[in-house]
């Protein structure tokens, strides 16, 4: 009986530090890396170049481009005590899908306190003043990278690895909700 008990023991030990090991080994190969911008780089070039656009690199981060089409008034822009920007915006894919968009004369706003899937978003509407416009592509690395973007039913509306262009004008800037 002893006996029997030692070697259910000793198997039940070995059965609960496999399972407790396979849970906590780091599987960092199954985990997506992003894409590196200079992949994109002739897609993106290719996309500009069609659309007849004047956009240059941004220095601060390597394939995002972009292009001050409006200043705007720049005495009014996004500042410390902003809190919400209102917003017009289109964003597509390099081949003319539109994925996200506000509809005809309707606005949208952000929350500049909270973070961005899109991280050159923020840091784009704040270069210009109230009745700006800015366009931009941002490599897939500062978007959703290697994660697509799936609709409410589960279809595919970025894929994975995806350059995104976004046309941006900024109406309004509050520093509270009302």
């Amino acid at each position: 009986m002893k006996k029997t008990r030692l070697i259910l023991s000793s198997i039940l030990i070995v059965l609960v530090a496999s399972i407790v090991t396979s849970c906590t080994k780091n599987n960092m190969s199954s985990v997506k890396q992003p894409q590196d911008p200079s992949l994109e780089k002739p897609l993106i070039d290719s996309f500009i170049t069609a659309k007849g656009y004047n956009m240059v690199e941004d220095p601060a981060a390597t394939g995002l481009m972009y292009e001050i089409v409006n200043w705007g008034d720049t005495t009014h822009r996004i500042n410390n005590d902003s809190t919400f920007a209102i917003v017009k915006y289109k964003g597509t894919l390099m081949n003319g899908t539109i994925f996200d968009s506000t509809a005809t004369d309707t606005t949208r706003t952000f929350n500049l306190t909270q973070p961005f899937a899109v991280q050159a978003f923020p840091y784009y509407i704040s270069k210009i003043g109230i009745g700006g416009e800015v366009r931009f592509v941002t490599p897939s690395k500062y978007a959703y990278g290697a994660q697509a973007v799936n609709d409410a039913n589960g279809n595919v509306i970025i894929p994975a690895n995806s350059p995104l262009y976004f046309d941006i004008q900024l109406v309004n800037v509050k520093s509270s909700a009302n």
